[in-house]
This record gives structure tokens, C-alpha cells and sequence, in this order.
């Protein structure tokens, strides 16, 4: 039995996913003190009060040129760290995670661990260099990916600093036995049709400054929604009983409607009529995924993204190499690798894949259930996380 250690999450976004919850009842139930920090109230805050652990409310700063602004939020977590006496940091998604190592540092945390849940951060000149300007208050930084602790590990500063902690997926909710024909149904989809999938929320563009800065991201929303449109009449040339089903809504309520209304557009334009479904926001993911033969994550920067919850469902998948994809996405044993914005290439795939035995594309769904439960198991990862911590602060006391 491990000692138990007084651990605050720090968390920058108050609508994060249920990988929080899974790090938070983990690492209580091996016996550590949990408390959380967030920027404003959210689902996250009332899910973890439900769990009985304590939240604290600090809004964080929404400009990096309030400099008074970074300060007072600094300086008061910092006042809470130390009266929590906390032996572990440990931040999540930026930029909440750059304010938050400030803080730990100011208040002298033995542990201070930043967790990247993907490499978009790291993409950007700014953020890329405000996070390597702090990058050594930590004395952990947790990649999300393999990206990401390759990222650490090629820097001087940073190399003897870097994991890779996957976040924890709920594979309770995923299984492969489903019938996914009452979602056809549903949709009018024949039973003997080829149903692709795209299965995310629905990003806009960024704006065309940040395309100046990293030009793959330039133009086309993030997960790669006008990818996938633009492959669809190369596919439905070669496989014109294929269905593409496009799953997801934009985030928050102020922007739903006009992106959405976009890509519909789009769709529209390029002949597809009844071909493209647009289901807007599920929450019968697993029983879409049943129902689905190809799903595709043609994502423009990524951590594990969609390509997960598929693999899951053992059926594999087409992504694009960018991110920690790789890392679930085996070219040629659980699916297949595309570059991204290449909607050519995403169309072969597609077909390639399609074309591949039933058979063999149960085995390859197989090896990447396997691959994701051995990279994505919440007990895998909660023991990863609690190992780093353990052995931080045991470096930390014989140093001192």
C-alpha cells in the first residue's frame, strides 16, 4: 500500500469529461485525500461534489496581458495550496494548467505535475512558449500521448521531466455484442449498407491568424468534418450503397446552429443528399458505433480523439497521423493512418478498409480493443499517475 498523499486537481475547463472523474475516485480509492480547483461552476463541479470531494472556485484569468489579473489568481491558489497542504499538483488543460503550475510553485508543492490531454497547446508560437517559459516549476510533465512526451523529451530543459500517462476511458459503457441494427432503423439505413462514421463535436475554424502560425488548421473546423464531406463523393463513386452518419453538435448552446448549418451546406453542394445523415448530439455512442462499419476520426490535431470509443467497440478505424492517434491506431492491424486534410487519401482508406475481409476486420477490432484496454484501462491509469507522484516526492525528500 502505497502512502496516501494530499492531491489537488487543478483543472482548467469546469465542463471537463468523465476522465476527471475516473483520476478523482481512482486516486481516492487507494486511499489518497482528493480536492479540486475550477475556474467557475459546471457539471464537473456538481459531479464532484456528488463523489464528496471538496471543490474550490478560483475564475481564472481570460487574457494573458492582465498581468494583475495572472497575479492575484496566482497568488490566491497559491494561499489555498498551501492551506490545503497539498503533496501534489496536478493541472489539466491549459490555459488553466500554466496558472496553476505558477501557483503550485509560489506555494512550494513537493509534487507539481502538468497532464496535456493533447498537443493543440504545444502547436501554437504563444502558448508553446509561455508553457516551455514555466515548463521547469514542474517537476512532472504528463503527455496525454506519445507526442507529447516526445515533445518534452527532445528539449534540453525538459527531457528528464516527461511521461505518458493515457487518460482513462469508462470501457464499461462499450460493448462489442451490441446490435446496431434498431440505429439503422432509426435512420432508414439498409442493413446491408456501408455505414461510416464520424463521431465528434463540431469545432469551427479557427481563425485565419492561427492558420499563419500552423496552416494545417487553417480553414477547416479541428475534428475534420469538411474532410470527411469532401471524401464522400470519391467513396460513393467506388461503394454508392455507403452512408455516411455525422454525429455531434456544436459545444455550447450560443453557437449552435450556424457551423452545423455549414457543413449541411457543404453537403448539399457536393450532391450527397440522402447519403449524409446528421444526427446532432447522442448519447448512445456505443449503440452508433454498433451500428457503424468504418468509423473515422480525420481530426487536424488530436490526443486519442474518437478513435478510442470505436476501438472499444472492436471495429477499426480511420484517422489521421497527427497527435496520440498513432498511438491506438496501428497502420494495417487496427485500422489505417492518413495524412490529414487529405480527403484523397481518407477516401482510399476508407474503400481499402471496406474491402478488407470481415473476418480480418474483426481480428484487427480485437487487437485494438486490446490496445486501447492496455493504454485506457482507468485502473492502468490511475496506477501510472499515482506511481509518477509517489516517486516525485520520494526524489523530492532525498534531495531535500
Amino acid at each position: 500500500m502505497s502512502n496516501p498523499l494530499r492531491i489537488v486537481e487543478i483543472v482548467g475547463d469546469s465542463c471537463a469529461g468523465d476522465w476527471m472523474d475516473t483520476i478523482l475516485s481512482g486516486l481516492r480509492n487507494r486511499g489518497h485525500e482528493m480536492a479540486v480547483v475550477l475556474p467557475g461552476e459546471g457539471p464537473l463541479a456538481v459531479r464532484t461534489r456528488d463523489m464528496g470531494i471538496p471543490v474550490q472556485i478560483h475564475p481564472m484569468p481570460k487574457r494573458f496581458r492582465n498581468l494583475r489579473e495572472i497575479a492575484d489568481y496566482s497568488r490566491n491558489l497559491s494561499s489555498r495550496l498551501s492551506a490545503l497542504r497539498a503533496d501534489v499538483a496536478h493541472m489539466h488543460l491549459f490555459p488553466g494548467s500554466l496558472w496553476g503550475r505558477v501557483a503550485a510553485w509560489r506555494a512550494r508543492v513537493p509534487v507539481r505535475a502538468t497532464q496535456w490531454p493533447g498537443p493543440l497547446p504545444l502547436e501554437f508560437p504563444i502558448s508553446r512558449r509561455l508553457d516551455y517559459a514555466t515548463a521547469w516549476m514542474d517537476t512532472a510533465l504528463i503527455g496525454g500521448c506519445e507526442w507529447v512526451k516526445q515533445y518534452y523529451g527532445s528539449r534540453l530543459l525538459t527531457r528528464r521531466k516527461a511521461f505518458c500517462v493515457h487518460y482513462p476511458v469508462d470501457v464499461s459503457r462499450f460493448d462489442p455484442k451490441l446490435d446496431g441494427s434498431p440505429i439503422r432503423d432509426e435512420f432508414g439505413i439498409p442493413r446491408d449498407a456501408l455505414v461510416i462514421s464520424l463521431i465528434a463535436y463540431m469545432s469551427p475554424p479557427f481563425p485565419a491568424r492561427c492558420g499563419r502560425h500552423v496552416p494545417r488548421l487553417s480553414g477547416v473546423g479541428i475534428k475534420g468534418h469538411e474532410i470527411l464531406l469532401q471524401s464522400a463523393p470519391l467513396v460513393l463513386k467506388e461503394r454508392p450503397d455507403a452512408r455516411f452518419l455525422i454525429v455531434g453538435d456544436e459545444l455550447t448552446p450560443a453557437e449552435q446552429g450556424s457551423y452545423r448549418e455549414t457543413l449541411k451546406r457543404m453537403a448539399k453542394e457536393f450532391g450527397l443528399g440522402d447519403r449524409v445523415i446528421f444526427s446532432g448530439f447522442r448519447r448512445d455512442v456505443a449503440n452508433i458505433l454498433a451500428a457503424t462499419d468504418i468509423p473515422v476520426v480525420p481530426s487536424l490535431s488530436e490526443n486519442l480523439g474518437g478513435a478510442v470509443e470505436p476501438l472499444l467497440m472492436e471495429k477499426p478505424v480511420v484517422a489521421s497521423r497527427v497527435g496520440g492517434l498513432p498511438d491506438v491506431v496501428k497502420d494495417g492491424e487496427t485500422g489505417f493512418l492518413v495524412p490529414a486534410r487529405d480527403p484523397v487519401a481518407l477516401a482510399a482508406a476508407i474503400l481499402r478498409l471496406a474491402a478488407v475481409p470481415v473476418e480480418t476486420r474483426r481480428e484487427w477490432g480485437r487487437r485494438g480493443r486490446a490496445r486501447t484496454l492496455e493504454l485506457c484501462g482507468p485502473e492502468q491509469c490511475v496506477a501510472a499517475l499515482e506511481a509518477i507522484f509517489q516517486s516525485q516526492l520520494s526524489s523530492n525528500k532525498r534531495q531535500a
